[in-house]
């Protein structure tokens, strides 16, 4: 598919304008892409969360992605925009255009987290102007 290609693409040439991908902090194997990833949020524990890749499955928490508000030690507002996106199947709109700006904020440092503990230099979250929303380019759910 043409849009795959340059989405491969786009990823080659941000990766080597920004240098080499952090470790993972999360055991991905090479070469998966956010398609290939499914996130599940754990309703009764909010602060868990499951990853699946390839058929392997490992628990996260808002720690292992660096999502912790240094002064309280709880989730920060990029666990909370995560837990968000889940609500709504991973695509997220808005009405109020003032909380916009917020959100955007959030949504790239959620992006930078997610791209850091993956290890997959392409976005993982994608505006769709059409839609006027964020979707994710991985599944997420919340169950």
């Amino acid at each position: 598919m043409a849009t795959e290609g340059a989405a491969e693409a786009i990823a080659e040439m941000a990766e080597s304008l920004i240098g080499k991908m952090p470790t993972p902090s999360l055991a991905i194997p090479k070469g998966t892409r956010w398609g290939e990833v499914t996130i599940t949020l754990n309703s009764f524990d909010s602060h868990v969360a499951t990853v699946l890749v390839r058929g392997v499955r490992q628990r996260i928490t808002a720690h292992d992605l660096d999502l912790i508000d240094g002064r309280s030690k709880s989730p920060d507002q990029q666990w909370v925009f995560l837990k968000a996106l889940a609500d709504c199947g991973g695509h997220f709109g808005w009405i109020d255009g003032e909380k916009h700006t917020a959100n955007k904020k959030s949504k790239l440092r959620l992006s930078q987290a997610l791209r850091r503990a993956f290890g997959i230099a392409s976005e993982p979250i994608a505006w769709r102007k059409d839609d006027k929303a964020w979707v994710t380019e991985f599944s997420i759910s919340l169950k």
